[in-house]
């Protein structure tokens, strides 16, 4: 498992152990508290970011590649057509 599977696979997991912490206050029968927030808050921040670079690993941030020296050469212009008796 890459570190990068591993990570998500933590941060992602994290949410089980969130779920049962929610499930006992709810079973309290009382309001979440700021910790609990925060830490949900946190937790979201972390797994949007861990998306984030996965999407950037996966499709290179958007970025164009670049030419390859055997691609086609460029079509001429119409310019130079222009140019040559046809």
């Amino acid at each position: 498992m890459t570190p990068f599977a591993s990570r998500t696979f933590s941060v992602s997991s994290v949410f089980i152990l969130l779920a049962i912490w929610r499930g006992r206050i709810h079973a309290r029968g009382v309001w979440p508290g700021a910790l609990y927030l925060i830490t949900t808050g946190l937790l979201v921040a972390a797994l949007t970011l861990q998306s984030h670079l996965g999407g950037m690993m996966s499709f290179g941030g958007g970025k164009e590649p670049s030419p390859s020296q055997d691609a086609m050469p460029a079509s001429p212009s119409i310019d130079s057509c222009h140019r040559i008796p046809c």
